[in-house]
């Protein structure tokens, strides 16, 4: 995921010509805005968050047909035929919209990051954090602070992990958390496939149930599909039916012991990390055998 750069996004193909290079959608839509402000192209001030918004839901489609449709109503608008310049322009965007229109992620494993914000995040971390927003550091001083400093700020936050805490108490999960009611219904009605898979009904739709591979972090489900945390990983996980890649605190001896080796290496056995509450119930597994 890069911003919109021509020659970087084709260096990262040369390197990885297997790779799927996608567009982070902050920096397209900032694309789209600061072209509506320059003076140079002439959109009046009242038109510009109407197109925006425009631009926006096709950015947001949830699938191709919805997608160009929207364009479609877009570019032959009363609005956009006042501004023959933003049609031709937006029409050049639209022509790479398999590196931005969230509908063409669906089977990517973007696990709910659709930006690269996380890059900007570390470099305030390095300014705020780590040189303390000092002008001028000699170069001895700096690579002592990128050597000991921001190395032992990442292992800190390894050990926020592996100790089960996250950024700060009130964290997010990206979804309605199920009530106690809605967790006891499913409950009743998960079905273990094996291989750590379950079958999970849906909370919202009768007779409708979804795949969650739990091994990877995956469910059928619209926001689980690309590896994203959803309720019915989290049912598994707070109910102890499975140990998950996508929430804290970690259950597994395994994912304790992982955290640990990358902030200080392979130091201790696996029983080391063994906790009180690791005893994991499983559901009765059918013959049903292992999904492909």
């Amino acid at each position: 995921m890069t911003d919109n750069c021509h020659e970087l996004r084709v260096a990262l193909k040369d390197v990885w010509p297997k790779s799927v290079p996608v567009l982070c959608i902050f920096h397209v839509l900032q694309q789209v805005w600061r072209w509506l402000h320059e003076k140079k192209n002439g959109i009046s001030l009242e038109d510009r968050p109407p197109l925006l918004l425009a631009f926006k839901t096709i950015l947001y489609a949830e699938n191709e047909d919805d997608l160009h449709d929207l364009f479609d109503a877009l570019i032959t608008s009363d609005m956009t035929s006042k501004y023959p310049n933003f049609k031709k322009y937006v029409t050049d965007v639209f022509e790479d919209c398999e590196a931005w229109a969230l509908c063409y992620r669906i089977q990517l494993p973007m696990r709910g990051n659709n930006t690269n914000n996380l890059c900007e995040a570390q470099f305030l971390v390095i300014k705020d954090e780590i040189l303390n927003r000092q002008k001028e550091v000699n170069v001895v001083g700096l690579m002592d602070k990128f050597t000991t400093e921001l190395d032992q700020h990442y292992r800190n936050k390894l050990f926020r992990r592996f100790k089960g805490l996250g950024k700060k108490k009130s964290d997010g999960v990206g979804f309605k958390v199920p009530s106690f009611d809605e967790q006891k219904a499913a409950l009743e009605k998960i079905v273990n496939v094996g291989c750590n898979m379950f079958l999970v009904p849906s909370l919202s739709v009768e007779g409708v149930q979804y795949l969650v591979d739990m091994n990877t972090g995956f469910c059928q489900c619209k926001i689980g599909v690309n590896g994203s945390p959803c309720k019915h990983q989290y049912i598994l996980w707070v109910n102890k039916l499975s140990v998950a890649v996508n929430f804290l605190p970690v259950f597994s001896k395994e994912q304790r012991m992982m955290y640990a080796e990358i902030a200080i290496g392979p130091t201790f056995p696996l029983h080391f990390y063994e906790g009180l509450h690791d005893q994991v119930i499983s559901l009765p597994a059918t013959d049903v055998p292992c999904p492909e």
